[in-house]
């Protein structure tokens, strides 16, 4: 399966998952990550973020797959301004 993007505001992080909501639509996905997951970006793709910055009411783009067991998990996420539209790094 072919990797796949999601947009919404995130409504829970833990230690091996996140739960984003499409504001528009209300359709909540979540999403595992591995352990030392490091693929936080902001919108632009040119600053790095740690996954503690990544919270409850963020908005995200998270690029996923369901290679692995069908299961969903993040390959990506981009912080996003509240309009979804990517962040420019600062």
């Amino acid at each position: 399966m072919a990797a796949k993007t999601f947009y919404g505001i995130v409504t829970h992080v833990a230690v091996n998952s996140i739960k984003v909501q499409d504001p528009r639509t209300n359709q909540t996905l979540g999403f595992e990550i591995l352990p030392k997951f490091d693929q936080v970006f902001s919108g632009d793709g040119k600053t790095t973020y740690q996954m503690k910055d990544v919270r409850p009411g963020r908005y995200v783009g998270i690029i996923y797959d369901q290679k692995f067991l069908g299961v969903r998990h993040a390959d990506k996420v981009y912080i996003m301004n509240n309009r979804n539209q990517r962040l420019s790094s600062q």
